[in-house]
């Protein structure tokens, strides 16, 4: 039991630091104070999407370019990746 317990808190620390990468577009529109659907309109993309960025889905260059502008950092901050 002890080594299933290990496995399940290590899948949990690797969610979690997973998910610390791929949530740089939350932290950074929380931190400018935007809403996710301001986001989308700066960016010219959709409520869903950037709910899915947030959420750790990959997307296409050009969306990162697009969302990285509209939250005034580079791509590489926002998609350290």
């Amino acid at each position: 039991m002890v080594e299933g317990n290990n496995k399940i808190t290590q899948n949990n620390s690797l969610r979690k630091e997973g998910s610390m990468k791929t949530n740089r577009v939350r932290e950074i529109r929380s931190a400018k104070g935007m809403t996710l659907t301001a986001l989308a309109i700066a960016s010219d993309t959709e409520p869903a999407l950037v709910s899915l960025l947030e959420r750790g889905k990959r997307c296409s260059d050009k969306v990162q370019k697009r969302i990285s502008a509209a939250l005034g950092v580079s791509v590489k901050r926002l998609f350290p990746e």
